[in-house]
């Protein structure tokens, strides 16, 4: 008797190890193929074995099978533009108009102050 209890089919399924074990021990092992890969064993020469398939069914095109190794295929990296120039233009002429306004609500307060002084002093 067993303390231990029989493992779930989650578990059993999660143990990819003895999963292999067991598919490599089964009586179908030698016609067992990998699945979307129309057949076609894993292993060396794989890319050589699919082009060849390709150009068998008129699908290859010319050039390199598949030159993504490559590290020049990559996007240019995004370079922040900074500030876009309507908003330098906009500042710059808001800051205007904002200074043009304090400049003559200022000399009109001055000339209603000196209006006001000239009237009290009288």
């Amino acid at each position: 008797m067993s303390l231990v209890p029989p493992p779930s089919a989650p578990d059993v399924a999660r143990d990819l190890s003895a999963l292999r074990v067991r598919l490599a021990a089964c009586a179908e092992a030698a016609a067992l193929r990998p699945l979307g890969l129309g057949g076609l064993l894993l292993g060396p020469g794989v890319i050589a074995d699919i082009a060849d398939f390709l150009r068998r069914a008129d699908r290859l095109q010319a050039g390199p099978l598949s030159p993504h190794w490559k590290v020049t295929d990559q996007p240019e990296p995004v370079v922040d533009p900074g500030v876009p120039a309507w908003m330098k233009v906009g500042a710059g002429v808001g800051l205007a108009v904002v200074m043009l306004i304090y400049i003559l609500l200022n000399s009109l307060l001055i000339g209603e102050l000196h209006t006001a002084k000239e009237q009290l002093l009288r």
